[in-house]
């Protein structure tokens, strides 16, 4: 059986093999979340991981206004 981990949905890090070729309702018995759901859940549930911290914002206009200006 060729597969691969997937990370079960949620806000928890529980991760399951699955084979390769599965759908989210198949192998965990829910369904999948549509296009934007997960993201919109991890940004507000405030995942750090997404975020940038300010200093990196800081950084990132300045790159940008170098090259824009």
């Amino acid at each position: 059986m060729t597969g691969f981990q997937a990370k079960y949905l949620g806000t928890k890090m529980l991760l399951r093999p699955v084979e390769m070729r599965f759908t989210y309702r198949d192998s965990f018995s829910v369904p999948s979340p549509c296009a934007y759901e997960t993201l919109l859940w991890d940004v507000m549930s405030n995942y750090p991981p997404l975020l940038m911290l300010p200093d990196q914002v800081e950084a990132a206009w300045q790159l940008l206004s170098r090259f824009w200006m």
